[in-house]
């Protein structure tokens, strides 16, 4: 089809169009940023929606299949996790539903593109504009900055994927410092677990630490089990052997991996509901997993139910790395793993189902070509880049005259919108000039009337207060004199205010009637006067004493203890208020804040927390408490005062535990006493022998009176293999010694096994042992 543009027309139209590429040539490396900006911010948008939609429908069919075990429950969820990362990348690259053409909006289609069309390209006559005048060369301009919203967008998402791909960074990191100051397992721990190793593919290596509070995986390359040093004492044989078994399922399983490839998508993807949601699935199904692996091995769920809970009675999770798998982690979730320990119709296997697996291969993917075919969302490209890109279309042929008429039209309405909106600051800026001179005016009124009140004063002014008159002089400068004016009124207002004294402020906080709002006055109270540096007098604690909720009691005390100038008789009155207090979790934690103070020199505070910890009812709580006392710098006397404390303490685990951190400490004659009499109260056969052990550890060397007392205290172990162990470690240096009284003190002991078995092993022993000296 000819053209129908005259040729002014034409060459009008080229040199405008050559004249603005010319102009806008500037601008392509911006634009194409832009472009890219909303390229990806398409992806995120259509990524977020399309996720959503596929973790939905594969959520649906996985609720409904209560027989599939959590390892391949694992494994769908990874694939999903996977699949919902890769959408953005492959978001409008697959064919999709085209969106409906607007009406009077034709497609422009290259000439080349027609089978045997001219090489000329025919456009259609142009629809003039009725209102808009034929434009010139000099009607275009360099465009606007185009819009950044994309931009921010796009930059904002950048910077918070960088900081939590940082922190995935910083994990790593903190696992190579774990594993390098980690220390290899004693022999007798390895030797016990060697052959759970022997099932695992991957070299894998037992140590301990003792910053770590929980056991851990540590994998990537050189795998590691890290065991808590201070849990090997406090665990059993059975117990320990559970736990390092759940740990090797996570490295058989190479959990160490697929958790990194997690995290890295959950730190990409920080802001995708679907990708978190996924994410706790996948924490949850792999300690799940995990705990099948324990089972299948063991075939017991109860006592490896009753061992979880006991590893969170003995442990704190806090400040491991995101990227250790580990036995323990949050509560809700370590309360659905006991709730499917304690399920008898689960299904526990854990190998994976390859049919399951296949038919969530299948579904998937047809999911996702789904959800693919689906319109997707536009990010709208700014007024700037429109324009430029319509000068392109223009240049090469592919434009159209309704699209130049609608193009123009748009580029006045955008002219008049700027221009509404300059008007707009215009108005905005007589506004503040109006508001400022009325300040200038209402400033220039207060000044006259200052000067007013300068020159009325004929006679030196008086301020008074109650009965005490201050005589003010009148200033001779007038300059001076407006000062000295300001600083009257100040005088005069401070000297109006009555300021209370500690009583009267006692007295209004003891007549509130709400217990809540004393409890904030007094924890105000306490804050003013320790930056007043003022005494706490005995009325202040009575009146904490007197609130009803222990919590708002704690919570005062301990601002107290935050005073910087604390005496000892405040601390004294402190630790007598916490006698008041009803429940142990609140007493304990005032105790140990006092403990964290600077060590108190005198051993009437000693003495006081002493008191404190007698009233304690929980186990639990009185071993917290001996535990930080004993952590004070080595003293004989506090020492034995923990060591009586230990008697209240009814749970034999809890009483052990403070004589396993008490045997390390300097004990002498009367400490060694106090130390036997409460190991007495221990009843627990294994923990007899981890308290002895550590006492030989730390106090037996060459140490007589600390040998013969095992050897004396040993005797009530019930089990014979525990006496057995013991005794073991005490054939060397009874083999080496020449003091018949400790060989027939051994012998003795050894006589008192009830296991022929057991009894044979020591004394081989102690032979070879002997032989060796000869």
């Amino acid at each position: 089809m000819p053209c129908r543009c005259k040729p002014s027309e034409t060459h009008s139209k080229s040199t405008r169009s050559t004249a603005s590429y010319t102009q806008r040539a500037a601008m392509p490396h911006l634009s194409v940023f832009v472009d890219l900006s909303a390229a990806i911010a398409e992806a995120l948008l259509n990524g977020l929606w399309q996720g959503a939609l596929l973790t939905a429908v594969v959520a649906m069919p996985m609720a409904s299949a209560k027989r599939l075990n959590a390892a391949t429950r694992y494994a769908v969820w990874c694939a999903v996790l996977v699949t919902v990362a890769v959408l953005p990348l492959v978001s409008g690259r697959l064919p999709t539903v085209p969106a409906p053409v607007p009406k009077g909006v034709e497609r422009v289609v290259p000439a080349s593109a027609v089978a045997g069309a001219p090489a000329a390209v025919s456009i259609a006559a142009p629809v003039e504009a009725p209102s808009a005048p034929a434009p010139s060369d000099s009607d275009w301009q360099l465009p606007q900055v185009p819009d950044s919203w994309p931009v921010g967008l796009v930059g904002i998402w950048l910077s918070f994927a960088g900081y939590r791909l940082a922190g995935v960074l910083n994990s790593l990191r903190a696992l190579q410092r774990l594993k390098a100051r980690s220390m290899p397992l004693q022999s007798a721990y390895r030797e016990a677990l060697e052959p759970w190793l022997a099932t695992t593919p991957r070299p894998v290596r037992l140590c301990s630490a003792r910053d770590v509070p929980v056991p851990v995986a540590v994998g990537l390359f050189n795998p590691t089990v890290i065991l808590p040093e201070a849990l090997l004492a406090q665990l059993s044989d059975g117990e320990l052997e559970q736990i390092v078994l759940h740990e090797l399922a996570h490295l058989r399983r190479w959990d160490d991996w697929t958790n990194l490839v997690q995290k890295l998508i959950e730190a990409i993807f920080f802001f995708h509901p679907a990708v978190l949601w996924i994410a706790r699935r996948l924490d949850t199904e792999r300690e799940i997993a995990c705990d099948d692996a324990v089972i299948a091995v063991t075939g017991k769920p109860l006592p490896y139910a009753a061992c979880l809970a006991r590893l969170i009675e003995l442990t704190r999770a806090s400040g491991t790395s995101r990227l250790q798998p580990g036995v323990l982690s949050g509560t809700s979730q370590i309360r659905r793993r006991v709730e499917m320990l304690l399920k008898r119709d689960r299904n526990t296997r854990p190998r994976l189902s390859s049919p399951i697996l296949a038919a969530a291969a299948v579904l998937l993917s047809a999911s996702a070509f789904a959800v693919q075919m689906v319109p997707v969302v536009l990010v709208p490209r700014s007024e700037a880049a429109l324009d430029f890109e319509a000068d392109l279309l223009v240049d090469l042929g592919l434009d159209s005259g309704a699209f130049a008429a609608d193009f123009e039209r748009a580029r006045q309405e955008l002219e008049r919108a700027e221009q509404r909106r300059e008007a707009e600051y215009a108005r905005l800026e007589l506004e503040h000039t109006r508001h400022e001179a009325e300040y200038a005016r209402m400033e220039a009124e207060f000044e006259r009337m200052a000067k007013r009140a300068v020159a009325e004063r004929t006679a030196p002014k008086v301020a008074r207060r109650g009965e005490d008159p201050i005589e003010i002089p009148v200033p001779d400068d007038e300059e001076e004199a407006l000062r000295e004016f300001s600083g009257v009124v100040l005088a005069t207002e401070t000297l109006e205010e009555a300021i209370p004294s500690p009583q009267e402020v006692l007295a209004a906080i003891a007549s509130m009637p709400s217990a809540s709002d004393r409890a904030r006055a007094l924890g105000a109270y306490a804050e003013g006067e320790a930056k007043n540096a003022a005494p706490l007098t005995p009325a202040f604690f009575r009146l904490i004493e007197g609130l009803p909720a222990d919590d708002d009691r704690r919570r005062v005390l301990s601002t107290v203890l935050e005073r910087s100038d604390l005496e000892e008789s405040v601390l004294l009155r402190v630790l007598r208020s916490v006698q008041s207090l009803t429940a142990d979790s609140s007493k304990r934690r005032v105790l140990v804040e006092v403990l964290h103070l600077p060590p108190p020199e005198s051993e009437a505070i000693v003495a006081g927390v002493l008191q404190g910890i007698d009233t304690l009812a929980s186990s639990g709580d009185r071993r917290r408490v001996l535990g930080e006392l004993l952590d004070l710098p080595p003293s004989e006397s506090v020492t034995r005062g923990a060591l009586r404390a230990v008697h209240g303490i009814a749970a034999s685990g809890d009483k052990a535990n403070v004589l396993l951190k008490a045997a390390a400490l300097p004990l002498g004659e009367a400490g060694l006493a106090a130390f036997f009499d409460a190991y007495a109260g221990v009843s627990s056969s294994s923990d007899k022998r981890r308290v002895l052990s550590r006492l030989l550890e730390h106090q037996g060397g060459g140490y007589r009176p600390v040998i013969l007392g095992i050897l004396e205290a040993m005797q009530s172990i019930p089990s014979s293999d525990d006496r057995a162990r013991l005794l073991l470690r005490m054939a060397p240096q009874v083999a080496t010694t020449h003091d018949p009284t400790l060989l027939a003190a051994f012998y003795r002991a050894c006589d008192s096994i009830p296991s022929a078995t057991d009894r044979r092993r020591v004394l081989t022993r102690l032979g070879r042992l002997a032989v060796e000296q000869l």
